[in-house]
């Protein structure tokens, strides 16, 4: 089953890093509560409006926008504004969606918005970016228990630019890079539209070929998500692909560990050439491994990349 965990402290989850919060909250001495759907197609807006009609006495919720094990999207931009009707604060990690996905916060009334240098953004890993709503610096401000930690304290940051003061040895090296990567994005004009293009001809060319996208809908621009054939192990598939081809793809996590593929195609790797050369080299590995495909996986990508111009 898919979750959506809001908290009362309330949350939103539908895959492995949804549920993950739950930890964090009880860790801190939150009560979560969890709302749970079909874990193969995203969370429905119309439900959860029914839900939250009955039941809305939450003091926040959280969302991931992406969960990378499933590959499931998330719509914050339409749950996050049902959630603020009724008074919840949001807490969305889009961390392997946004820069591939379109995601306008201040329309999304999203109150904390997590991200990571080293998905889409195609940064060093190391660094977390954060933006804060005015509601949700007030609740910061206002707050009456002391928070348990001294890094995870954003109000520790709050006025370190001002101040020229920075609460540990600050990461250089990887804010060059990050300022790189920004650069880099806000030059590329065509980034979302490339992200969309891919993902569409990367999960029918699958389709056409035989093999079944683990999910039934919500499928994210940023990473594919494909079942293990029958036939094969998953670690079968990983282990040709890196020691033969040179392409690292995934496995998954908890309950979708040996169960599922994944192909992330997001950032710089959202690109034509690195991706057709990835559809060659599975539609060989599967073959070798004595899967029958239906068709050719890199004639058949390359085919819808041209037909989606």
């Amino acid at each position: 089953m898919k979750s959506l965990w809001i908290f009362i402290k309330r949350r939103v989850n539908n895959g492995v890093f949804g549920k993950g919060f739950v930890e964090f909250v009880s860790m801190y001495g939150g009560v979560p509560r969890l709302y749970t759907v079909n874990d193969k197609k995203p969370i429905d807006p119309k439900s959860l409006e029914t839900f939250l009609e009955k039941d809305h006495d939450y003091k926040y919720a959280t969302l991931v926008h992406c969960d990378t094990p499933s590959g499931i999207l998330n719509d914050v931009g339409a749950l996050c504004p049902l959630l603020d009707k009724y008074g919840i604060l949001t807490v969305v990690d889009s961390v392997s969606a946004m820069f591939g996905e379109e995601l306008r916060v201040d329309d999304a009334r999203i109150d904390v918005l997590c991200g990571g240098s080293q998905k889409a953004v195609s940064a060093p890993p190391g660094l977390a970016f954060v933006t804060i709503s005015s509601r949700a610096k007030k609740v910061m401000a206002e707050r009456k228990v002391p928070i348990a930690s001294f890094y995870a304290n954003l109000r520790i940051f709050e006025n370190y630019y001002e101040e020229k003061w920075f609460p540990y040895t600050m990461p250089v090296s990887d804010i060059y890079g990050l300022r790189a990567a920004v650069e880099n994005i806000a030059s590329d004009v065509g980034m979302l539209a490339r992200h969309q293009r891919i993902g569409e001809a990367c999960r029918r060319a699958l389709t056409e070929a035989g093999l079944n996208l683990h999910l039934e809908s919500g499928f994210s621009n940023t990473v594919t998500v494909f079942d293990v054939p029958k036939e094969v192990l998953a670690r079968e598939i990983l282990q040709i692909m890196r020691d033969k081809h040179g392409i690292m793809l995934a496995g998954s996590l908890g309950s979708l560990d040996g169960q599922v593929i994944r192909i992330g195609h997001m950032g710089s790797n959202a690109n034509i050439e690195d991706m057709t050369e990835t559809m060659g080299a599975l539609d060989d590995t599967l073959r070798s491994l004595g899967i029958s495909l239906k068709e050719d996986l890199r004639e058949r990508f390359r085919y819808y990349l041209d037909a989606l111009l």
